[in-house]
């Protein structure tokens, strides 16, 4: 057959993953993880006994936590609560200035 069939899912799985992409490399998105990450270790969610909620302020910001938390360093024990993992918040890229 000339066209193979995909179900909505997968396709919609292709294209977050696609805006994932995207979002990580602006620049904005280094800064929001930064701040996002600072948020959390300002409210003690540094483990998994400690995890909290969080709520995005902004469709950028929520965009950001969903990344850092597919990348892992956004951990959720349980549904609704999340904590810092601070060994994988080493590898998020610091935001670049240009002055």
């Amino acid at each position: 057959m000339l066209f193979t069939t995909r179900t909505i899912r997968s396709v919609a799985q292709v294209w977050t993953d696609r805006v994932r992409a995207l979002v990580a490399r602006l620049p904005a998105s280094a800064e929001a993880a930064q701040r996002i990450i600072q948020q959390l270790r300002n409210a003690g969610a540094l483990s998994p006994e400690t995890a909290q909620r969080y709520h995005a302020r902004s469709k950028m910001e929520e965009a950001v936590f969903l990344e850092l938390l597919h990348q892992g360093v956004i951990r959720e024990p349980m549904p609704g609560r999340y904590y810092l993992d601070e060994r994988a918040a080493d590898t998020v890229p610091k935001p670049v200035f240009i002055s």
